[in-house]
């Protein structure tokens, strides 16, 4: 469990995280939507730093990207848990988790992704997936500026649901973005994923507007 980032504290205790839309404020010992960030004694912490629910190497295209390094692998990892709740979600086994499954995985230090990523034969990096890596915002940062030590790429596969400053935070270290768009509706992100259109929509403006 580490110290969470892009929080403030309120009286009594109560915090607001600033990592994405949501803003969920939040008494001690609650649990924001995403349900990796937790209030302890007024002190915002993520409890998804280093615990890891998959790990694979991949195609890129597979990420989907086809006109970055076509032909290359890239080492793919996921934690536990989203910021939406969408009905529909092909991964909700690792998304819409209960909270105690942290406790039941051994935490990995982001230099044994890295070293894992420069082992891997024809490997250009490490990709950010499987569920919502910005609720793992924290470790995805550790691992990418480390990983850009050696040179190697990062890219971020995310359904855009993020803040603008922790955005701007993720943009010099993510060689490449693909934002999930569910939607043109936003009727649809409020009934089927618990969210709205416009961040989702920003975030993509954002990272398009930084040459990415």
């Amino acid at each position: 469990m580490q110290e969470a980032s892009y929080y403030k504290k309120l009286e009594n205790r109560i915090v607001q995280c600033q990592l994405c839309p949501h803003r969920c404020t939040l008494e001690s010992g609650q649990y924001g939507k995403c349900r990796t960030r937790v209030n302890h004694e007024g002190t915002l912490f993520t409890e998804s730093y280093g615990i890891l629910s998959s790990i694979s190497s991949d195609p890129v295209e597979k990420k989907p990207l086809y006109h970055f390094h076509p032909g290359s692998s890239i080492l793919s990892i996921g934690s536990f848990g989203c910021n939406l709740s969408c009905d529909y979600c092909q991964n909700c086994e690792i998304t819409q988790i209960n909270e105690r499954i942290f406790s039941k995985h051994p935490s990995r230090e982001p230099e044994d992704m890295v070293n894992k990523a420069r082992m891997h034969r024809n490997n250009i990096g490490l990709a950010y997936t499987y569920n919502e890596p910005t609720v793992y915002y924290e470790y995805m940062i550790s691992c990418a500026e480390k990983l850009k030590e050696y040179q190697l790429s990062n890219v971020m596969v995310t359904n855009g649901y993020i803040n603008q400053a922790p955005l701007a935070g993720l943009i010099p270290v993510i060689d490449a973005f693909n934002v999930d768009l569910k939607s043109f509706r936003n009727l649809f992100y409020l009934q089927r994923s618990g969210a709205s259109l416009h961040p989702v929509l920003k975030t993509i403006e954002t990272i398009a507007k930084s040459d990415k």
